[in-house]
């Protein structure tokens, strides 16, 4: 860990501090006033993030270990046997990277984890490690390298092995991000003894990958993550907020599954949450390899009225998976909310249809919300065999419940919702689903629509745009002529006519995957014979794996400590590297929201962003800098936005900056300089 070294100059040069040269202070005082000082102004400095080893596997020396940590510090666990925990571990607020030894799979070129040498085995039912009380100022939390086994045989682990939970804000970037990677679950061990995911999160942006384990595909399903947004953007609770705000497809405002290798496990669910209700789950599962596939729902959820008060899911992403098994009935579902299915590929015996659509409240009912049947006032009005049920698929944004259970608007919070007022139907706008490029080996149906109630409120071309065909298109005609459902293929073989609402998934569209040529970018008919773009993905690899080829900002987060009003200090340096394969353009450092005056930016001389006209080629970094001046007494923060064109699609890139004002009618020093005397160096050195 870095400590700063403080000498102290003589009485008569010390800075900041008041002597009375009618009543000279003795030396001994002259000296503590200066170690009180001293002291005061190293606790005012951020250290370097540090790295403790724990002395053993045990949960006692691990603990300990966590216990010197500060957000943005690691843990090593070193290399050991299986070694029981009857008990876990909480970290509450702050972010910081529990990791295990051996060797980790990284970037988009692998699958699964590595090779973990740390084996923990968990005799209890709490996680071994859970995450709380996680904000945006927080460093990435991160669990990674581990072997996890159990010796519970029975489903009362819950919420599961790794949980994660944070607390969102209605301001950019929203939620805290976090990784679990590189973990693996011993084999048969878990579809017995988890009541919940592998790994559970809620209120958390950020990222499961190069994970294994494998389990019985036949009996209750084991479940890689449990997700959910319960207070999405730090909004209420129940999920709904997130039905309330519009969908934020191709954007880090989601939860991602890559590059993980499972048998008889499926990648996604929302029953469960590590936090304080379940609801309003946004999730993205790509890049996977699932073996051993039965029944429905690969990367899927239940959905509004399943368990209790907690809204569903409010939208899936799905592409680039592959999967194969002998009994598959669907590969993914859409029980409340939207979603995107692209290009996934099943092999083996073939599924009997790609994705299901079906309102949840055909076959749930679970109070508050109950069948879907007329007698309920959050229905669309008046009642038909037509008419929309609340969050059926195809849903977007409507209008925010309260907390209460049951709900009443947000908008008129104190009139009971009753079938006689019918003013609690939402209104949410159309959202379709979309899907394209499903392959499987019997050409088995793109999606299936129930007859349970659903058909008749789920359209085809309204709802959701189903594919035309699993066969790519070979002219402009064919097999998608531009009228109804969604095609695939080449950007030049899509049809030049084109009804509203129809999509097309140019395969060959779309920098976002910087490792290989798998590609796309989903248009959509926007008016008569006029394409415009839908839904372009998120950077791939996610830019939290640390060998993706993402484009970094370094620090991730400063603290510039307490200064006096007016006070400027010295400038830190941020660097942005380019890890990407491509140059990212008109890269442009700004700080938004917040106290935005007491944070200025220096971009210019060479080796700066603003260099080669703010161009950035790969694996080249460039800098600039920030410097504090509080403008008033008090806590001071805002956001460092690095937006950019290209690289690896991820802009911006953000940081949060954070200090304080000291209203005083004497000038404190610098806090981030130290009195001299260390290497020989006169006055004032830069404590960085």
């Amino acid at each position: 860990m870095s400590f700063a070294v403080l000498q102290f100059a003589p009485p008569e040069k010390r800075i900041g501090v008041d002597v009375d040269r009618a009543k000279p202070a003795s030396g001994l005082n002259v000296w503590v006033h200066g170690l009180i000082l001293a002291l005061l102004l190293l606790a005012a400095i951020p250290c370097s993030a540090a790295t403790y080893t724990a002395n053993s596997c045990s949960q006692s020396d691990v603990q300990a270990a966590i216990n010197l940590t500060s957000d943005g510090d690691t843990v090593i666990i070193p290399a050991c046997s299986a070694t029981n925990w009857s008990s876990g571990i909480t970290i509450s607020g702050k972010g910081i990277d529990i990791t295990g030894s051996g060797t980790p799979n990284t970037g988009a070129g692998t699958f699964g984890a590595g090779t973990p040498t740390t084996s923990l085995v968990m005799t209890g039912t709490a996680p071994l490690f859970k995450f709380t009380n996680l904000t945006t100022a927080n460093s990435i939390a991160k669990v990674e390298l581990l072997n996890i086994s159990t010796t519970v045989v029975t489903p009362t682990i819950m919420p599961g092995p790794v949980a994660f939970v944070g607390i969102c804000t209605t301001t950019p970037p929203y939620c805290p991000s976090v990784r679990a990677d590189n973990l693996t679950f011993a084999s048969g061990e878990w579809q017995a003894s988890l009541d919940g995911g592998l790994v559970a999160i809620d209120n958390v942006f950020g990222v499961v990958d190069h994970c294994s384990g494998s389990e019985s595909a036949t009996g209750s399903p084991t479940f890689l993550v449990q997700l959910n947004y319960d207070a999405w953007q730090g909004v209420g609770t129940y999920g709904d907020n997130s039905f309330a705000s519009p969908d934020t497809f191709g954007t880090a405002q989601e939860f991602y599954m890559e590059n993980n290798d499972v048998a008889g496990i499926r990648l996604s669910e929302d029953d469960v949450s590590p936090g304080n209700n379940i609801g309003g789950g946004r999730w993205v599962c790509r890049f996977n390899i699932v073996t051993n596939m039965e029944g429905d729902g690969m990367c899927a959820a239940h959905g509004t009225a399943w368990t209790g008060r907690g809204r569903g899911m409010r939208q899936v992403e799905s592409y680039y998976n592959t999967v194969s098994g002998s009994s598959c009935d669907g590969l993914g579902n859409v029980l409340s909310g939207t979603g995107y299915f692209l290009s996934n590929t099943f092999t083996g015996a073939g599924c009997n249809f790609m994705v299901e659509l079906d309102i949840a409240r055909f076959v749930m009912s679970a109070s508050p919300w109950n069948n879907c049947d007329g007698t309920q006032p959050w229905d669309q009005y008046p009642w038909s065999s037509t008419t929309a049920c609340l969050d059926q698929p195809g849903s977007g944004a409507g209008a925010l419940y309260t907390n209460q259970n049951p709900p009443t608007l947000n908008s008129a919070p104190s009139t009971t919702c009753v079938v006689s007022t019918w003013i609690c139907w939402p209104n949410p706008v159309l959202d379709p689903v979309y899907e394209a490029g499903e392959v499987s080996p019997n050409n088995a149906p793109g999606i299936m629509v129930p007859s349970d109630g659903t058909s008749t409120r789920v359209l085809a071309n309204r709802d959701y745009y189903a594919q035309v065909s699993d066969v790519a298109q070979t002219s402009q005609t064919s097999p998608f002529n531009g009228t109804t459902g969604t095609g695939y293929g080449t950007l030049a073989n899509r049809p030049t006519t084109c009804t509203t609402g129809v999509g097309y998934w140019a395969t060959d569209q779309g920098t976002w995957n910087t490792y290989n040529s798998q590609k796309g970018i989903l248009y959509y008919c926007s008016s008569t014979n006029t394409w415009s773009v839908k839904y372009t993905p998120y950077t791939y690899p996610h830019p939290l794996d640390s060998g993706s080829g993402a484009i970094s900002l370094s620090p991730t987060s400063e603290n510039f400590g307490s200064l006096n009003v007016g006070t400027p200090s010295s400038p830190v340096t941020f660097t942005l590297t380019n890890g990407s394969s491509t140059t990212a353009t008109a890269i442009t450092p700004s700080v938004t929201g917040g106290n935005t005056g007491d944070f200025a930016i220096t971009n210019s001389g060479a080796g700066s962003c603003a260099a080669a006209g703010g161009s950035l080629s790969a694996s080249a970094s460039c800098t600039f800098t920030v410097t504090f001046t509080p403008g008033a007494a008090g806590a001071r923060a805002t956001t460092l936005s690095v937006s950019y064109s290209g690289g690896d699609g991820a802009s911006p890139q953000t940081a949060p900056l954070s200090g304080a004002g000291i209203s005083t009618s004497t000038p404190a020093p610098n806090p981030r300089m130290l009195l001299a005397g260390q290497n020989g160096a006169k006055g004032l050195v830069n404590a960085r």
